[in-house]
């Protein structure tokens, strides 16, 4: 089934990677680009795309969490993939808390992640891209920590993996993203089990999407 995807940019090149990566898979197609919010948010309701592709380089934006939510209010149906540059304020924690389901970062190594997240979105599935889980560890904000008893006492290898756990990623794949073995991935995945006290990937999920690690 091909993807319908509408692009929110402003024209340069990061515009150009992102509809020449798109043109290339068979599996999309691209069905417009907006190069101004206002546009953005009609084209969303003309269209009705199935995957939004935004990146905080927009004509009129001033929030790209606002942007995600006016959008996410605007075209119920359609899923939201986020470009941006490693964020200061606006965090990758805000942007997934936004309604984002995925993040990626403008570059050329990062592109070739788009199609992935762009199908992992278009299924409701959570897709951080190789530098998402430590822009997420290092934001989650102190003011949450009454409400993580039992996840304060995950280490920050442990968190970075439940956060990829919860995200649909293999242990092959994590052990990929975090360089470290597959088999260290296992037991960090035991160690979190034993701390939670929880079982199975599901309950993994909520948990992570419980104390906001991800956002679904």
């Amino acid at each position: 089934m091909t993807i319908q995807i509408l692009v929110s940019s402003k024209k340069n090149i990061i515009l150009e990677g992102i509809c020449a990566v798109i043109e290339k898979s068979e599996d999309l197609q691209l069905s417009g680009i907006a190069e101004d919010v206002a546009t953005a948010l009609r084209l969303c309701e003309v269209v009705k795309p199935q995957v939004i592709v935004a990146t905080n380089e927009l004509p009129g934006l001033t929030d790209i969490s606002s942007f995600i939510k006016e959008l996410a209010q605007t075209c119920t149906s359609s899923k939201v993939v986020v470009i941006a540059n490693v964020p200061n304020h606006h965090t990758a924690f805000e942007i997934f808390a936004a309604g984002a389901l995925a993040f990626i970062s403008p570059t050329d190594d990062s592109l070739h992640e788009l199609p992935l997240a762009i199908k992992s979105a278009a299924k409701g599935r959570v897709y951080l891209s190789e530098h998402a889980p430590n822009i997420m560890h290092e934001h989650i904000p102190a003011k949450h920590s009454e409400k993580r008893s039992i996840q304060s006492e995950l280490g920050g290898r442990e968190e970075q993996v439940l956060v990829l756990l919860a995200s649909g990623h293999s242990s092959k794949k994590i052990a990929q993203l975090l360089l470290i073995s597959t088999s260290t991935v296992e037991v960090h995945r035991r160690n979190i089990m034993r701390k939670t006290g929880l079982h199975n990937i599901a309950d993994l999920t909520r948990f992570a999407i419980r104390n906001r690690l991800v956002s679904v």
